[in-house]
């Protein structure tokens, strides 16, 4: 099934190209049967085919909802046309579900907490693989669907999250989605106190979110919040200079300043503060990374994770896989298929039953092979160029029947079995033997091996 992403203007709107980004991909039942495979039979490849690196956070059959992360080396600005591609079957995706490597250490992410556990006390595991896990401290009130799949909800009383970070860093990028209620001076993400190079994430009061560091008057503000509305907030430090703080709201930057900084102590807590100050309301996709993210970076997290998002458009279910039909003489097919598929094209098949989406169905395990399938014996073969220099061939080992076959193709551009027979005078097996002798002897990126079906060759 492809998966367009769109960072034209009547998308996410993004100009630049962002490298190993993390995109989320969000599936519900108008978009995706949940009949059809679990959450470990899901894996993604890039247009080309080639393998991408998938997280399950949420697989919800029950209310048909589910969240992935796919880490996409390079999503490309201002396009529309780029895709990537889901696959789904156990024997098709092996080995492609890994969160450390979608949100990888060496692209900056020091922890990431998705807020996924269910339980109320369980640890909140880092999908990093630097395992920062943060520490449940008074219960989760309620877990409920959340931003970018499932989140916490924190009272207000004595709720929080502690992480495990004492070190500092010379640049620094921290957000995450929340959900505030009440109107006290709530604390999103802080230090264990106030000290030189630390730095407090905070709802001001139930009016706007703030960055603060020591000391005092280093400040950044937002615009004026209300209660009960998903926003998503970021912060980033650049280091020492000018601009070298930056304050996001929905994916914009609100304000920017310079604090004298050189580097700034990591984050202690979620949701606390160490004067006693917690948070009240739902929390979801912490992330802490050792760089300040660009501003189209930023952007594309609010534009990608937002409801109703526009990097990744909800895709109708006309562009969904249809499930199996099904067959209904499947056991007469398990004795069948084995034999017809060796004496028609030569090749050893197994054959497995298989149930899917409540249906019969068979599968047809075909180990790889080096050589080409031929029909009933036949194959033809054809050109790739228009020119071949027969002169350069000398090294393959081709006999004069072969060279002469060679000298057939460059002027016909293709030969069937049959004619390799008249041309050579030779009988189907010996020229079987041969042609395919010339794409093992090194002539495949000259040469194309085709099979046909009928009577009729495959023309270029």
């Amino acid at each position: 099934m492809r998966i367009y992403l769109s960072t034209s203007s009547g998308g996410a709107d993004i100009a630049g190209n962002v490298l190993d980004f993390s995109v989320l991909v969000k599936l519900v039942s108008t978009n995706f049967d949940f009949s059809q495979t679990d959450s470990a039979e899901i894996c993604f490849t890039k247009s080309n085919g080639s393998s991408l690196k998938c997280e399950v956070e949420q697989w919800d059959i029950a209310n048909a909802q589910a969240a992935i992360w796919v880490k996409v080396d390079t999503v490309y600005g201002n396009n529309r046309s780029q895709y990537i591609v889901m696959h789904w079957g156990d024997d098709y995706c092996k080995d492609g579900q890994s969160s450390t490597q979608v949100f990888d250490t060496s692209n900056g992410f020091i922890g990431v907490w998705h807020m996924k556990e269910r339980d109320s006390t369980v640890t909140r595991k880092d999908a990093t693989g630097n395992a920062n896990h943060a520490t449940v401290y008074g219960g989760i009130d309620s877990i409920a669907s959340g931003a970018t799949g499932i989140a916490n909800y924190l009272a207000g009383g004595d709720e929080y999250l502690s992480l495990p970070f004492t070190d500092s860093v010379s640049s620094a990028t921290v957000s995450l989605w929340f959900k505030f209620e009440g109107t006290g001076n709530q604390i999103l993400v802080s230090q264990e106190s106030w000290d030189n190079e630390y730095c407090h994430f905070k709802v001001n009061y139930g009016e706007n979110i703030s960055v603060s560091s020591y000391p005092w008057p280093n400040n950044l503000t937002g615009n004026t919040l209300s209660a009960n509305i998903w926003y998503y907030a970021a912060y980033t430090f650049a280091g020492n200079g000018a601009g070298n703080w930056k304050l996001y709201e929905d994916g914009d930057v609100i304000d920017s300043s310079n604090f004298n900084h050189n580097k700034i102590i990591l984050p202690r807590f979620i949701g606390h503060e160490y004067t006693g100050r917690y948070f009240n309301g739902y929390i979801d996709e912490v992330r802490i990374e050792k760089s300040a993210r660009s501003a189209d970076w930023i952007k594309l997290c609010y534009q990608n994770q937002k409801a109703n998002q526009t990097l990744v458009p909800i895709f109708k279910s006309l562009h969904a896989r249809i499930g199996p039909v099904g067959v209904s003489h499947a056991k007469k097919l398990l004795e069948e298929l084995p034999n017809k598929i060796l004496s028609k094209l030569g090749i050893i098949a197994r054959v497995q039953p298989r149930k899917r989406s409540g249906r019969e169905t068979v599968k047809i395990l075909i180990e790889r092979m080096d050589v080409p399938i031929s029909y009933n014996g036949g194959f033809s073969v054809k050109l790739a160029k228009d020119v071949l220099d027969l002169s350069t061939l000398s090294d393959h080992n081709l006999n004069e029947r072969q060279m002469t076959a060679l000298k057939y193709i460059k002027e016909k551009h293709k030969i069937s079995n049959k004619q390799y027979q008249q041309l050579s005078d030779v009988s189907k097996g010996t020229a079987t033997k041969e042609l395919a002798a010339m794409v093992r002897a090194g002539l495949s990126g000259e040469l194309i091996m085709t099979m046909y079906l009928s009577d009729q060759r495959i023309s270029a």
